[in-house]
């Protein structure tokens, strides 16, 4: 048996950095479940359920990562783009 295994370089746009700080004090729980979000949109965004809207010829997805409440963790909304090297984080929500 043969692994494959590929991980996209995760790039933030500025705000995103922000938000997530400011999101992160206000969820308990909020930086461990946005981190595992991270890494599982790194490795099979192209994989998962998400919704996608194309503006000017970019397609850009939205995935709802749901609230768990055993984990202390809030429903997190994120906009991104993605290319086979690449994972663009342009927007962070919760709530």
């Amino acid at each position: 048996m043969s692994w494959r295994f590929h991980a996209r370089t995760v790039r933030e746009e500025k705000s995103v950095e922000r938000t997530v700080n400011d999101l992160s004090h206000r969820f308990l729980r909020f930086k461990d479940a946005y981190d595992a979000l991270v890494w599982l949109l790194a490795r099979s965004c192209d994989k998962l359920p998400k919704q996608v809207r194309r503006i000017e010829g970019v397609d850009y997805y939205l995935y709802v990562q749901a609230r768990n409440p055993l984990a202390h963790s809030p429903r997190i909304r994120v906009l991104f783009t993605y290319t086979d090297d690449f994972l663009d984080i342009l927007a962070v929500d919760a709530g």
